[in-house]
């Protein structure tokens, strides 16, 4: 089975939201970064408003920790694009004359290729799980690397055909 696909930024994105949810670690980090450092910046602001409208001495004092906590916010979620868009950009070198990836998949191993650029080998013995929602599924080749096959890419013969050779040789499946 060979497929051909251009991987856009958003699919990139649904990837990696697909491997932070795999672990109970990563789950907790991006809960804290995600709700429990906004959330408290928001209790803060309201705190802040409601000394404000109170006529409070007390709120110069806490419109530094809401100036911090914004700020902190703010870079925790700029910082994550900046980062994820870097990711994405460094799949690709300068160098490649395009972005189309090539994926097959036999019983033996799965190659990988970008024209150009380079390919990869690896045996199944190699993969250590597999993982998919309705928009990515993901190999797994080591504890944060993993290959990413776009599922638009395939049809629900070959995405069956898929499935077989994966419960034929991952032992770790999970479909989310």
């Amino acid at each position: 089975m060979k497929w051909s696909y251009e991987l856009t930024l958003q699919e990139f994105k649904l990837a990696f939201r697909l491997h932070s949810r795999q672990k109970l670690g990563r789950r907790i980090h991006w809960f804290i970064y995600d709700f429990v450092f906004p959330g408290i910046t928001v209790l803060f602001l309201a705190f802040t408003a409601y000394l404000w409208m109170t006529g409070s001495e007390a709120m110069d004092d806490f419109i530094i920790y809401d100036i911090a906590l914004v700020t902190m916010v703010v870079l925790i979620f700029t910082l994550r694009a900046f980062r994820i868009r870097s990711a994405f950009r460094a799949l690709f070198p300068p160098g490649a004359k395009n972005r189309i990836t090539s994926i097959t998949f036999s019983d033996e191993e799965i190659l990988t290729s970008v024209e150009g650029v380079g390919e990869g080998r690896y045996l199944w013995a190699g993969v250590s799980a597999f993982v998919e929602n309705q928009a990515v599924a993901l190999f797994y080749i080591g504890d944060e690397r993993f290959l990413i096959l776009p599922r638009r890419v395939l049809n629900p013969p070959e995405h069956a055909d898929l499935a077989a050779l994966v419960a034929r040789h991952v032992e770790t499946r999970k479909t989310c």
